[in-house]
């Protein structure tokens, strides 16, 4: 059976710490284009976070965004499949871990919610 698609992890690994793609990335996504692979960034980030040089790559269709709990089809512009968790269960979250030395982010209607202002949350 042939690889047809190939999901890759974003930071520091496949995008350096300071956010570039190195040369030899650049390369593996042409390879993957030429041997009719596609690449499927995966990250924690918003489908707004992933490297235009990236998203914009012919061998990229897909992104896997929001932890896994959206699918994005970048080509098209739209969400495929969207894994909701409700406003009490975010806070709920976040109460267990607010003391916590991590940080806590929310992704909701396209919009990235910190820490400050996770009272402002739609819903």
């Amino acid at each position: 059976m042939a690889v047809r698609l190939v999901f890759v992890d974003l930071d520091d690994t496949f995008v350096s710490p300071d956010k570039t793609i190195t040369v030899d990335n650049l390369r593996v996504l042409d390879l993957a284009l030429e041997r009719g692979v596609g690449i499927a960034p995966c990250t924690g980030r918003s489908v707004d976070g992933i490297p235009a040089g990236l998203a914009s790559h012919p061998s990229v269709r897909y992104a896997v965004c929001a932890g896994g709990a959206v699918i994005y089809d970048l080509r098209a512009s739209e969400v495929l499949r969207e894994l909701p968790i409700e406003k009490d269960l975010v806070l709920d979250l976040y109460g267990a871990v607010r003391d916590l030395p991590v940080a806590f982010d929310v992704l909701a209607d396209g919009a990235r919610y910190l820490e400050p202002i996770l009272a402002a949350l739609p819903g």
